[in-house]
């Protein structure tokens, strides 16, 4: 009996024992399982240790590229490469490497400048075709900036493009509206004695491209015909000083007043006076030149016949932040120009207004601002017409005082004369490289 009596609870002893056992396994698991999913969260959350560790792995390679950046440009201010500024001191390519369309020079004097859209990459290769494509920027030490024009020969040749707006019929008065924005007038008379001699055919196979003014031509803050804040109130846009000068010389930046008001031979002038030196040479833009930003354009499916989504036109509307002025055409003259402000509008579509350059990411195309609208701008192409004894020159892109379906960014008016100065008529600079 005694002997039963063992057997049985040690029986039990066996059965508490094991029941308490999986228990515990079971508590134990569970535990394991809530730990696992603390682990994991802690590894994977937010701000979880792996994120952390690629967060601070990314950061501490931005900073070795930051610091490499850094260093590099020491050792080539060290080396007499840049100077204080990191503007190269020898024209050079960023790589060093052999200059082509997709590898441009930058000149002497001038550095390189990443955009949003646009970077010049590492310095150890060439651009991205991409970045060479959105329009790559250089900079002077004054804060000039220039845009690079690729010119493969293949995809983009340097040469005089046709397009649908550059020959109207001449018979028609300039003041005939046909109601839909579509001007009848005399833009381009298919003279044969037009002549275009400012372009730079050689420098541009020579180097695969050109530069074009980022902004259009503004006017020197220290010129005394500059819009001056006096209180509230600009100087009136018509009661300047005469801006057509050969006094000073145009700037290439943004946010300042268009210089307006100057003729072409005057343009001319200042634009070829802006630049003279062993690595670049600056000019008024040619017709070529224009043509075959135009073609650039054209070539990433912009609209180059109707510009009115990308330029500043009478029928449009936009808003904007900067200096600006109001002006208004009846009867056939200008006879009301406000006061310059500055701050933030938006263009009523039938407002005619003067903004200042580069206000508007809209009128931005490829780096470029203001092409279309705002100013027209006079280029080289100049001609006398059968012996009139005037000699006219072409301006191109439209202005503020038009639609822009009709004086269009390919649109040639070939209507002024080199000696006319008007308030919707600026200018722009390019650089061939030498």
């Amino acid at each position: 009996m005694r002997k039963l009596k063992q057997k049985t609870l040690s029986k039990k002893r066996r059965i508490n024992t094991s029941g308490i056992t999986l228990i515990a396994l079971v508590i134990t698991i569970i535990v394991l399982l809530i730990l696992a999913g603390v682990s994991v969260a802690m590894l994977t959350g937010e701000n979880g240790i792996i994120t952390q560790a690629v967060r601070a792995k990314n950061e501490t390679e931005n900073a070795q590229e930051n610091e490499r950046n850094i260093l590099e440009n020491l050792e080539r201010l060290v080396e007499g490469k840049v100077d204080s500024n990191g503007c190269f001191t020898e024209s050079s390519t960023i790589n060093g490497g052999e200059a082509s369309s997709n590898n441009p020079t930058i000149p002497s004097g001038f550095k390189p400048v990443n955009t949003e859209t646009s970077n010049w990459g590492d310095g150890t290769s060439n651009p991205t075709e991409e970045a060479v494509n959105e329009g790559l920027v250089i900079e002077d030490n004054q804060g000039n900036q220039f845009v690079w024009i690729p010119v493969d020969g293949k995809n983009l040749k340097y040469e005089k493009h046709t397009y649908a707006t550059e020959k109207v019929d001449d018979t028609k008065s300039i003041t005939s509206d046909t109601g839909n924005g579509n001007w009848s007038t005399h833009w381009y008379r298919n003279y044969s004695d037009w002549v275009d001699d400012g372009g730079d055919n050689s420098s541009v196979e020579k180097y695969g491209g050109f530069y074009v003014a980022r902004y259009e031509a503004g006017v020197p803050e220290n010129a005394n015909f500059y819009a001056v804040n006096d209180g509230d109130a600009y100087y009136n846009n018509l009661t300047n000083p005469s801006k057509n000068v050969i006094t000073c010389l145009p700037v290439s930046k943004k946010g300042v007043q268009v210089w307006n008001y100057i003729s072409q031979v005057n343009a001319l002038e200042v634009s070829r006076k802006m630049y003279n030196s062993s690595s670049v040479e600056s000019s008024l833009i040619d017709g070529y030149a224009w043509d075959t930003i135009t073609q650039w354009l054209s070539n990433s499916n912009y609209n180059v016949t109707d510009s009115r989504s990308y330029g500043n036109y009478f029928g449009e509307s936009f808003s904007f932040n900067g200096l600006y002025a109001t002006h208004s055409y009846e009867n056939g003259m200008w006879i009301i120009a406000t006061n310059y402000s500055k701050g933030e509008h938006t263009k009523l579509a039938e407002e005619r207004i003067e903004i200042a350059t580069g206000i508007s990411e809209r009128n931005k195309v490829k780096n470029i601002y203001d092409l279309a609208g705002n100013a027209w701008e006079w280029t080289t192409e100049t001609g006398e017409h059968n012996g009139t004894g005037t000699t006219y020159a072409v301006h191109h892109g439209g202005g503020f005082d038009y639609r822009g379906n009709n004086a269009t960014i390919s649109c040639r008016n070939g209507y002024d004369s080199t000696s006319y100065t008007g308030i919707a008529i600026g200018f722009r600079v390019v650089l061939y490289l030498v």
